[in-house]
């Protein structure tokens, strides 16, 4: 049977867009991956100047709170013997550092509690003062203000590395999620690649395949063809020895004759038999070159002398039935035309058939050729095998359509010839006839 056709059209459109949806893939991969790289150098970096603020701000907090520990300290060893003076200056200092350092938390809204700490602060600082004014020891007023700025500047400090933390948290969390989604990416875009590879691969194969099977056919065919030419040379050559040298042998002794004697009646005869001899295998050396049917009525005149000329010479019965009395081109009616001879020559030669079936039939603009036997048939392996079969093949495929072979052993043989007409052709009643034996 004749190999299918690829459809390449259809495989390259979907190569195509396969191969155009890996590449958006690639470069949506590439745009998440990029733009994931820009966000967490911009959180990071963010992250780092917000850790740094805060903790720039902490310590500057804990420092100043150990110098008003350190004024506290004083008052509780010898409040008497500090300088006032001195001592309010520090307080004054203190304070509006205390000051500057919780508006600027407040300002940086890195959040905590920067208010409670500017409270307790200025709380123990006017409790700092009183004891100064006073001259005596601390009250308990003043150690429970100052625990409670400790209290306030250790929870600050908790709050900050519990911030850093939950942004580090947040910073990761992102990080995978961009993570995820280029590899969710870059996994569609191995889905699509994988299948187009093996669809690529098993193209290629499917293509060096079918050049090879038509490398084999060309170079069967080329024998095939030269065996062919050979054979007609050589038939061709016996042909003229044999008849036309004999029959102009015979022709030259009777003038030879006729003309040393009177006129023999017998001998005009028998040349005129020689010359009706020698003109009838003319005629059939000319249909062998190429009908002159076919080029005078048409395919299917010529399918008709055909059937009726291989009937009376093999004996074998031959149904022709037409429903086709239209016109192709030269190359189409050639083609089919011989398509039907070699067919016709391999029932004689092989298939020991003892009926054949030739129909042409036109259904829209395709035209379809059928030659079927009874005889014994040949094996699927078989049916695509023969140099006669490939010569059809060829030729079917040369005339721009297509040829199937059906065959089993015991069940005939069925050629079938699809080809498409290229005009609008006239379409005859059915006309069937069989020739018999």
């Amino acid at each position: 049977m004749v190999a299918g056709r690829i459809p390449h059209l259809r495989i390259v459109s979907f190569l195509l867009a396969g191969f155009s949806l890996l590449v958006c893939l690639l470069c949506a991969s590439a745009f998440v991956a990029f733009r994931a790289i820009q966000s967490i150098e911009q959180n990071a970096s963010r992250l780092m100047h917000e850790q740094n603020a805060g903790t720039r701000l902490v310590y500057d907090l804990q420092q100043e709170e150990d110098a008003l520990s350190a004024v506290f300290y004083a008052l509780v060893a010898d409040p008497e013997s500090q300088p006032q003076t001195e001592l309010f200056r520090q307080l004054d200092e203190l304070g509006s550092r205390i000051h500057a350092s919780t508006e600027t938390g407040l300002k940086l809204g890195t959040g905590g509690n920067w208010l409670e700490v500017r409270t307790a602060a200025n709380a123990f600082i006017a409790e700092l003062r009183r004891t100064l004014i006073r001259g005596s020891a601390p009250s308990t007023r003043v150690y429970v203000s100052h625990q409670a700025l400790v209290d306030a500047l250790s929870q600050i400090a908790t709050q900050s590395y519990q911030r850093s933390a939950e942004a580090q948290a947040r910073e990761a969390e992102q990080t995978r999620k961009w993570v995820r989604n280029v590899l969710v990416l870059l996994a569609a875009a191995l889905a699509i690649a994988i299948p187009i590879a093996m669809l690529s691969i098993r193209g290629a194969i499917r293509v060096l395949r079918a050049q090879q099977w038509q490398s084999r056919e060309l170079e069967r065919l080329t024998a095939r063809t030269m065996s062919l030419q050979e054979e007609t040379a050589r038939r061709f050559s016996r042909e003229l020895h044999d008849q036309f040298g004999q029959t102009l042998t015979a022709i030259e002794a009777n003038l030879v004759a006729m003309r040393d004697g009177a006129g023999n009646p017998a001998r005009i005869e028998d040349c005129l038999a020689l010359v009706k001899d020698g003109m009838a295998n003319v005629r059939q050396i000319s249909q062998l070159l190429r009908p002159s049917v076919l080029d005078d009525f048409g395919l299917d005149a010529s399918l008709r002398w055909l059937a009726e000329t291989f009937s009376q010479r093999t004996g074998v019965t031959v149904q022709y039935e037409s429903t086709f009395s239209g016109r192709l081109s030269d190359e189409a009616e050639t083609q089919l035309y011989r398509i039907t001879q070699e067919a016709l020559t391999n029932v004689a030669r092989h298939s020991d058939a003892a009926r054949v079936r030739i129909g042409l039939s036109a259904s829209g603009n395709m035209l379809t050729l059928t030659i079927a036997d009874n005889g014994h048939g040949m094996p699927g392996q078989q049916t695509g095998a023969g140099a006669g079969l490939i010569s059809m093949q060829a030729r079917a495929r040369e005339a721009g359509g297509t040829l199937t072979i059906r065959s089993g052993r015991g069940k005939g043989v069925t050629i079938t010839v699809n080809l498409p007409m290229e005009t609008e052709k006239d379409h005859a009643p059915e006309n069937a006839h069989s020739v018999g034996r």
